[in-house]
């Protein structure tokens, strides 16, 4: 019995940190209260508008009530190019840069400047609803 106790303590924090870390790389790592939009609202924003304008520019014109993630990787580990907008039900937009002129996408110290990132220039948006792209992915 206690043998048992072990390997399911054991696999249960296993599969616990292999959750995380997934969530790391997604967008949001904790438990977020945030406000709950239809997803029609989100989609009827034209994002195609902000490209080439700053990241801040498209943060100030969404509705209230979301949250950041931490700047997250693309096909590169090492180097980080989008933002995660997460609202709630699962919808979220990746805002990415391509070229950067403020900060530094490489970090060796992965201490990444988020403020940043906020003026860097758009390059793409994406609209995510329960891991389905919904608009601005073939952009």
């Amino acid at each position: 019995m206690k043998t048992f106790f072990i390997s399911f303590v054991f696999l249960f924090s296993f599969g616990s940190l292999k959750a995380e870390k997934k969530i790391n790389n997604e967008c949001v790592s904790f438990p977020v209260d945030t406000m709950i939009y239809p997803l029609s609202v989100l989609a009827a924003i034209d994002l195609v508008g902000y490209y080439d304008r700053p990241v801040d520019s498209f943060l100030a014109h969404l509705p209230p009530g979301f949250v950041l993630s931490e700047l997250l990787p693309m096909d590169n580990l090492k180097r980080r190019e989008r933002l995660c907008v997460y609202y709630g039900n699962s919808i979220k937009f990746f805002i990415i840069v391509h070229n950067f002129q403020y900060m530094s996408p490489y970090n060796t110290n992965r201490n990444w400047d988020i403020e940043l990132f906020k003026k860097e220039k758009i390059g793409r948006i994406e609209l995510h609803s329960n891991g389905d792209c919904i608009k601005g992915c073939n952009e």
